[in-house]
C-alpha cells in the first residue's frame, strides 16, 4: 500500500490511500485527460516524462512547474492600497499549441500591463499597455519566455489615477506610450524580473510599483480628490455582499439615489453597478474553481452556484458564459493549464 501525496491535485485521481492500482496508472488516465484541455501530445508527454522513476511529490512538483503559464498577484503597501488593488504577474513557460490565444476575462478593473522579453540576451519591456474595464472576455497573443507584470487598480480609482476618463476606457487596450509619459526608469527597473514564480522578484516588483504609484499620486495631486468616496463605498458592499444585494440596496447604504449610483459608478468606472456586480461574481466563482470547489463542493457546479451567489446552475452557465466565452467545461480545462500561485483578489 502507498499513500497518495496528491490528493488535492486536479491532475490526479488519488484519493487517500490504494492498495492495488499504480499511482503511474492513475497518472496515465489523467494525462489523457489532460490532453483535451487543448494542450499538444508533445506538451502531455514532456509533462509526464519520466514519471516513473520520480517520489510522487516531485512528480507534483514537476508537474506543476511544466503547466504551461504561471499566474500570481501579490499585495501593494498599505501607502497605496487605496489606489492599488493587487499587483500580479503572469509568465508564459511553454505554448500550448501554436496560434494559441490568451482568453483574458473581466475583472471590473483598470491595469497597467507590462510586457517583458529576453531580446539579444538582455531583459527588457517590449511593451505596455493599459487596459480597461471590460465585461466580455478579450483574446491576446502570447509568446514563449514573455513575463507580464501588472498593476490592477482598484475600481474606483484606476482612471483617476491615470488622469483618464473611465468611460474612456472601458474596453480599452491601449498602448501605454500614447497615453503617459515619463515611463523610461519604471520600465528599466522591471527589465531584469523575468519570474514570476520567484518570491524575490515579486517583491521587488511589488517596491518598484509602490515607488512608482508614490511619485504618480504626487505628480497628480488631484487623484486622492477625484476618486469618489460614494463610489468606493459601493464597490466595497457589492464585494462584501457577493453581488447579491439588489443595487437599490447598495444605493441606500450609500445614502445615494438610484439615478446618482448609476452615473456616479459608470464615470468612476467605466461599469453600472449591475455590470461591476456580474464581474465581480464571476471573478469570485473562478477563485473558488481554482481552489478546488468545483470538485468538492457538494452536488458539483449546481452546489457550487449556489453558494457562489447564482439563482441555480442554468444562472451560473449564462453569466460566467457571457464573461469568459467558454462552456464550463472548457473554463475548467482552461484554467487546468495555469499554475496558480497565491491570488489575492
Amino acid at each position: 500500500m502507498h499513500i497518495c501525496l496528491l490528493q488535492d491535485c486536479r491532475l490526479c485521481t488519488c484519493v487517500t490511500t490504494h492498495s492495488d492500482v499504480s499511482p503511474h496508472a492513475n497518472f496515465a488516465r489523467r494525462a489523457v485527460a489532460y490532453q483535451k484541455t487543448g494542450v499538444s501530445a508533445s506538451f502531455v508527454s514532456y509533462v509526464f516524462a519520466g514519471s516513473k522513476t520520480r517520489m510522487l511529490t516531485h512528480m507534483f512538483t514537476d508537474m506543476t512547474a511544466a503547466l504551461p503559464f504561471h499566474y500570481t498577484e501579490f499585495a501593494p503597501s498599505a501607502a497605496v492600497n487605496n489606489v492599488a488593488l493587487t499587483y500580479w504577474g503572469f509568465t508564459v513557460r511553454v505554448l500550448p499549441h501554436d496560434g494559441f490565444m490568451h482568453r483574458v476575462w473581466p475583472d471590473g478593473c483598470v491595469s497597467l500591463v507590462f510586457i517583458r522579453a529576453v531580446v539579444e540576451g538582455n531583459g527588457r519591456i517590449v511593451d505596455a499597455r493599459i487596459a480597461g474595464p471590460r465585461v466580455a472576455p478579450l483574446d491576446i497573443p502570447v509568446f514563449a519566455g514573455a513575463c507580464y507584470w501588472g498593476v490592477r487598480f482598484r475600481p474606483e480609482a484606476g482612471a483617476a489615477s491615470l488622469g483618464m476618463s473611465a468611460t474612456t476606457l472601458r474596453d480599452a487596450n491601449l498602448t501605454i506610450d500614447a497615453h503617459m509619459s515619463g515611463l523610461e526608469e519604471l520600465r528599466a527597473r522591471l527589465a531584469p524580473f523575468g519570474a514570476t514564480d520567484d518570491a524575490d522578484a515579486t517583491m521587488q516588483v511589488a517596491r518598484i510599483f509602490d515607488a512608482w504609484i508614490t511619485s504618480r499620486t504626487r505628480a497628480l495631486a488631484s487623484t486622492a480628490t477625484n476618486i469618489d468616496a460614494g463610489v468606493r463605498d459601493a464597490v466595497a458592499a457589492i464585494v462584501a455582499t457577493n453581488s447579491v444585494v439588489p443595487i437599490i440596496q447598495i444605493a441606500e447604504l450609500t445614502q445615494m439615489t438610484m439615478r446618482s449610483l448609476q452615473r456616479r459608478f459608470r464615470d468612476a468606472t467605466g461599469l453600472t453597478p449591475k455590470e461591476f456586480a456580474n464581474v465581480r461574481r464571476g471573478r469570485a466563482l473562478m477563485k473558488r474553481v481554482v481552489g478546488g470547489e468545483a470538485d468538492a463542493s457538494e452536488g458539483g457546479w449546481s452546489g457550487l452556484a449556489h453558494v457562489a451567489g447564482y439563482a441555480d446552475q442554468s444562472h451560473l452557465v449564462r453569466e460566467l458564459g457571457r464573461l469568459t466565452q467558454f462552456t464550463l467545461t472548457a473554463l475548467r480545462h482552461r484554467l487546468l493549464t495555469i499554475d496558480h500561485g497565491r491570488i489575492i483578489d
